[in-house]
């Protein structure tokens, strides 16, 4: 379950996940020059809004399929921990988009959606035509590298 603690404007949310997906997503920060939170926030957000998520606003219909970009959970524990500091309104998005699309297990959804999505817009940025060169030295996990 993420751990979640206010402080200041921000929540503190704490995700475990795969030791390769959390290893993607600290080299990303690193290879853009920013925070894991930043990394992880601009894409949610990114992902949140391509759904058709906003915060005023009633979400459109359900989907009837399964959301394409769930990590893969079955290869084994999640090792590894992620802590990030988000806006509250982020967080309430992320949990809003997360119930949107159905992730199973609820305590943990949240942390989930937020890494799919993540995942998801590195392997976009990675293999964009016109990609930072810096990213191409970026490895993600298997189910994501070949992703647009």
């Amino acid at each position: 379950m993420p751990r979640t603690k206010f402080r200041n404007n921000t929540i503190e949310i704490s995700i475990r996940c795969p030791k390769d997906e959390a290893d993607a997503i600290h080299k990303a920060a690193t290879l853009l020059r920013t925070t894991i939170s930043s990394v992880i926030e601009y894409a949610t957000l990114d992902l949140v809004h391509k759904l058709g998520i906003y915060e005023l606003e009633h979400p459109p219909k359900k989907p009837k399929r399964p959301w394409a970009l769930l990590p893969n959970r079955d290869d084994g524990p999640s090792d590894a921990r992620i802590t990030l500091s988000v806006s509250h309104f982020s967080a309430h998005l992320f949990k809003r988009a997360a119930e949107y699309v159905s992730i199973p297990d609820h305590e943990v959804a949240t942390g989930t959606f937020a890494v799919g999505a993540t995942l998801h817009f590195l392997a976009r940025m990675k293999n964009a035509p016109d990609a930072d060169p810096k990213l191409a030295k970026l490895v993600l996990p298997e189910e994501y590298e070949n992703r647009k």
